[in-house]
């Protein structure tokens, strides 16, 4: 009975060290940085001019169409 208690206190003894060597990092730069606030939305677009299928008339010309020469 008592080689059953010293491998279990060994084996209880060797999980302990090897518990002992990891641990979380604390460091600052190790963190998880603080939530960042979001910029605002873009404007919205500015809304558009109704679509017309009519084409421009172009200008007249201003000394005519035809010249009197």
């Amino acid at each position: 009975m008592e080689a059953e208690m010293d491998s279990y206190e060994d084996v209880a003894a060797l999980m302990q060290e090897e518990q002992d060597g990891w641990s979380t990092p604390t460091r600052g730069e190790c963190r998880i940085p603080a939530e960042k606030t979001c910029p605002p939305p873009p404007p919205p677009p500015p809304p558009k001019k109704a679509f017309s299928f009519r084409k421009k008339r172009p200008e007249p010309p201003k000394n005519g169409y035809f010249s009197t020469a």
